[in-house]
């Protein structure tokens, strides 16, 4: 009878001994979605303003583009009111220009050291010539949603030597569709009475307007987050919690652009656009 009760005993000790304590669950992230660039996607930064009656068009025509080409994309500077971003300032000080609307960049492209702004009817044709451009630079985003946050992954890789070295990463995050009544939300339209206008009859000022690509945070420093390319390869990670976002996460996408670092705003070299949902 002792033996049997020693026993028991030391089956007890051995089992507990053994049992590990239950670890304290991890939030679980689904699988991961993965949206590579295009061979080279353009970025077009429109500077506009609700009080600009010649905006609308350029809206339209930017998504006109875009439909036509998945390598085009776009993030919208609103000058002022409540959808501006400080990033247009720090983005217009370094131009240091004179701001007129709708005027946009392509690529930030140079020309005599300087960044150009286009007008409208320009952008297509500047875009025919960027796009067959090679670029050098491709960028991955691996995305990974959980119940409380999304892990955000970048993958920026080079063949090239000359660009493994001076490169900076930028990324925004843009709401892409923000309607509003009123004032700030109202767009001017110069185009009501106009029968050739895509605004014809919607009124001197259209209420409930569609603005587009609205800049919402910026997850890098300003001038861009610093590379190291050296191998060819790096990686930059964010982690967005949903606490951050006023919507659901399908209300929002991530621009993420390449270009080098310089006292003035540098052309962009390669961009990508990812949803935050799936």
């Amino acid at each position: 009878m002792r033996y049997l009760i020693l026993t028991a005993m030391l089956l007890g000790v051995l089992v507990s001994s053994c049992k590990k304590e239950t670890p304290t669950p991890e939030e679980e992230m689904n699988d991961p979605v993965v949206t590579s660039a295009p061979q080279h996607m353009v970025l077009i930064e429109p500077t506009v303003s609700v009080n600009c009656g010649a905006c609308p068009l350029a809206h339209h025509e930017i998504e006109v583009l875009e439909e036509e080409s998945e390598k085009v994309t776009h993030m919208s500077h609103y000058i002022y009111g409540p959808l501006y971003h400080p990033y247009t300032k720090y983005l217009l000080d370094k131009i240091n220009k004179t701001v007129y609307t709708p005027l946009g960049h392509v690529d930030r492209r140079h020309e005599d050291g300087s960044v150009v702004y286009y007008p409208v009817n320009m952008f297509k044709g500047i875009l025919g010539m960027e796009i067959e451009e090679s670029t050098g630079i491709d960028l991955t985003v691996k995305r990974a949603n959980a119940e409380n946050s999304i892990e955000l992954e970048i993958e920026v890789t080079t063949q090239s030597q000359s660009l493994k070295e001076d490169m900076m990463i930028t990324v925004v995050l843009i709401e892409k569709e923000v309607t509003g009544m009123g004032n700030g939300y109202d767009q001017r339209n110069y185009g009501n009475s106009d029968p050739d206008h895509p605004y014809f009859e919607r009124g001197d000022w259209i209420e409930g307007f569609v603005h587009t690509h609205v800049i919402r945070d910026v997850y890098t420093a300003f001038e861009g987050d610093a590379l190291n390319l050296s191998t060819g390869t790096d990686n930059w990670s964010y982690t967005i919690q949903h606490s951050e976002l006023e919507k659901d996460a399908s209300a929002y996408a991530v621009i993420a652009f390449v270009n080098r670092p310089g006292d003035a705003i540098q052309p962009i070299l390669n961009t990508i656009q990812a949803e935050l949902a799936e």
